[in-house]
């Protein structure tokens, strides 16, 4: 941020990123990012700000999505906007015709706002057509225009939403404050991206990384220094980003890595999460219809499913998380048994306690598609001289009782190391749970919470396979909590006959 922040101050001209808009935003938090745009007025391109209204039959749609059952199959709900532009008919185009996608920022007005479904001011239209027209495309893909307003239907085409973006032609980034800054070089647009609105939010970050599997396919709008009036389109991989052996400042190689990152695979729970966390969405489930879009494979993806159950589905296709990012102050999703250790949304996961690859096995913890949680802990039984040293990460009634319950009975439960000092030196951070088996050469754990800990000096620490969210019976009974040490013992002579025991 620094950088940008230097860049600012020798550029300012430039930039339009200083409006009364962003006056009281900070570093962290864009202010714009939470205004409520369904009571915005939609945007006028026109001069006369008082333009004809079209209507779009977008009916049409909510009867084409009502018929489909999942896993939704992509159909094409674009607009021909020639043939509107044209003959003033609107029809969908058809499954060879090459569309563009907008990808846009609702608070610049142009989202529905208070337009009825369907209608959207001519000159905004007109806009779009032009745009289409110059990069030789017939289609118009909008989400005001292109997404079904019924329920049902609206949560199936969302299901495929990405879809319009990876398909299409070229993606069109519209965002007013890029729109009014005028075309400079490819360093002042790379920096006047990042610092977009349209950069902060999730949607966007989403549409912007459908399009990776392809190059030179994003369009960016700037204002046209020689005819203020028409946009100039740019293409993001040719005109702004920053070539491999190009000889140019720190603050544009910055904002081209930060613009790469967005648009690269995202293979992990740490991946997801470094894309996500910043960005704002209207609304805070639409943070997590947005991560599943763009991690679930498309056949198991289901926007009209809760949260929780989208985070499951999210879990479960990641297949791993840093440890350190297990370490969270919620109240678990179920009480016992599977996804009995996981937050309500991955959003409450801390990747940035992460200190090593998330590839280390050493570091990761495995997510099984039952709910259950795999990985290798340092494991100390808690004794009743560790009590006093207990802080319980979260404030929440609920753990604090939680924990202060179950080491009640301190000597059947344990602490699995997360990080910090074992020496006695410092404080760790650590897992709370309760023994209740050893099945498969795996400690079969209770989840009870997270907490900080002074750890007492260690002789040996011992490693073990532990298991976290599998502590019920084939009748979904809880399983009893058994003395620790014993169990540790326990586990310690089975390593013996069958491998040497880790050790740190």
């Amino acid at each position: 941020m620094l950088v940008f922040l230097d860049y600012l101050a020798k550029h300012k001209p430039h930039s339009e990123f200083s409006g009364p808009a962003h006056d009281t935003c900070t570093e962290e938090l864009c202010m714009p990012a939470y205004n409520d745009t369904t009571t915005t007025r939609q945007l006028h391109k026109c001069q006369s700000d008082d333009c004809d209204t079209s209507r779009f039959p977008i009916e049409k749609l909510d009867e084409a999505f009502c018929a489909l059952d999942r896993p939704i199959h992509w159909i094409p709900t674009s607009w021909d906007i020639l043939w509107w532009q044209q003959y003033g008919i609107m029809r969908l185009s058809s499954l060879d015709q090459k569309f563009i996608a907008i990808s846009h920022v609702w608070s610049d007005g142009t989202g529905n706002g208070l337009q009825s479904p369907g209608s959207v001011n001519t000159c905004l239209v007109q806009y779009w057509a032009e745009i289409a027209k110059s990069l030789q495309c017939s289609g118009l893909w909008w989400d005001t225009l292109c997404v079904p307003t019924q329920k049902q239907s609206r949560r199936k085409a969302l299901d495929i939403m990405l879809e319009n973006y990876a398909r299409a032609e070229y993606i069109v980034v519209h965002d007013l404050e890029l729109v009014n800054t005028p075309w400079v070089d490819s360093e002042t647009a790379a920096v006047a991206v990042v610092l977009s609105t349209w950069f902060t939010r999730g949607w966007t970050a989403a549409e912007f990384n459908a399009t990776r599997k392809r190059t030179k396919n994003v369009k960016v709008l700037f204002k046209n220094p020689q005819n203020p009036k028409q946009p100039i389109i740019k293409d993001l991989d040719r005109d702004i980003l920053a070539g491999k052996a190009q000889f140019t400042s720190l603050a544009h190689l910055t904002a081209s890595k930060i613009l790469r990152g967005v648009r690269r695979e995202i293979g992990d729970l740490r991946g997801l999460l470094q894309v996500l966390r910043g960005r704002s969405t209207a609304w805070d489930k639409d943070k997590t219809i947005v991560a599943s879009l763009m991690t679930l494979d498309q056949s198991k993806v289901d926007t009209s499913r809760s949260a929780p159950e989208m985070t499951r589905a999210i879990l479960a296709a990641c297949t791993t998380m840093p440890k350190t990012a297990f370490f969270h102050n919620k109240v678990p999703m179920t009480s016992h048994g599977a996804w009995s250790w996981c937050p309500p949304s991955i959003f409450d996961f801390d990747i940035r306690r992460a200190t090593l690859d998330s590839d280390d096995c050493q570091n990761a913890l495995f997510i099984g598609k039952n709910g259950s949680l795999d990985g290798a802990f340092a494991v100390f039984p808690l004794q009743h001289k560790d009590v006093d040293s207990i802080c319980p990460y979260s404030t929440h009634p609920f753990i604090v009782q939680r924990i202060s319950s179950a080491i009640e009975t301190f000597e059947n439960c344990a602490i699995l190391k997360v990080s910090g000092k074992t020496d006695g030196s410092g404080i760790a951070q650590g897992i709370l749970v309760e023994v209740v088996a050893f099945r498969d050469d795996k400690l079969e754990c209770r989840y009870i919470g997270c907490l900080y800990l002074t750890l007492p000096r260690q002789d040996r620490i011992l490693v073990r396979i532990c298991r976290i969210g599998d502590n019920v019976d084939s009748k979904d009974k809880i399983l009893p909590a058994l003395n620790a040490e014993h169990a540790l013992a326990a586990t310690e002579e089975a390593y013996y006959y069958k491998g040497p025991v880790a050790w740190f």
